[in-house]
């Protein structure tokens, strides 16, 4: 499918969305997964680096995720430059920090709850649950209210059934 940037500019190919975020879909110019398609910038513009895309281009750098905005002022040649020393300065801090990712460090930033509590806490939710749902008269035939219609004098009420009788 091809994607026009602007009324009467270059024709550009779908960008690959592979692992974009659903918000940044339909709103990028470019999506690059690795170096070479960085290198490959100017031919995905359709081989003009005097081009100037409007929206942000993408880096899928492993472990980041980085965009290089142009804005309709910088050409194709230009961002491809600023891009492929994005994803070289990116892979270098990368390293330095470490190839692996602190996931416990990165819950605790985020407010959630140990690794460790969460059978525990899990445990207790469905307990609680199961408990609201036994006490609900929707879910549970023998506590369902008996409502009194004035109009019509036939009451249609459940008889206690001793199968229900011990969920009180």
């Amino acid at each position: 499918m091809i994607k026009y940037d602007l009324p009467g500019s270059v024709q550009t190919p779908e960008p690959d969305y592979t692992g974009v975020p659903l918000q940044w879909r339909g709103h990028v110019s470019a999506v690059c997964h690795t170096m070479k398609d960085c290198e490959d910038l100017v031919y995905y513009f359709g081989n003009r680096p005097d081009f100037c895309p409007q929206q942000p281009i993408i880096l899928m750098i492993p472990g980041a995720m980085k965009q290089v905005h142009g804005m309709g002022f910088a050409t194709a040649a230009e961002l491809r430059d600023c891009c492929m020393e994005v994803w070289s300065v990116t892979l270098e801090r990368i390293a330095k920090k470490g190839a692996s990712m602190n996931f416990d460090d990165l819950r605790e930033r985020a407010g959630a709850m140990r690794k460790e509590d969460v059978a525990v806490a899990a445990q207790y939710a469905f307990h609680d649950r199961v408990k609201r749902q036994k006490a609900s008269p929707v879910t549970n035939p023998s506590k369902q209210y008996r409502y009194y219609r004035p109009k019509n004098p036939k009451q249609f009420v459940q008889p206690d059934n001793a199968q229900w009788a011990g969920n009180e």
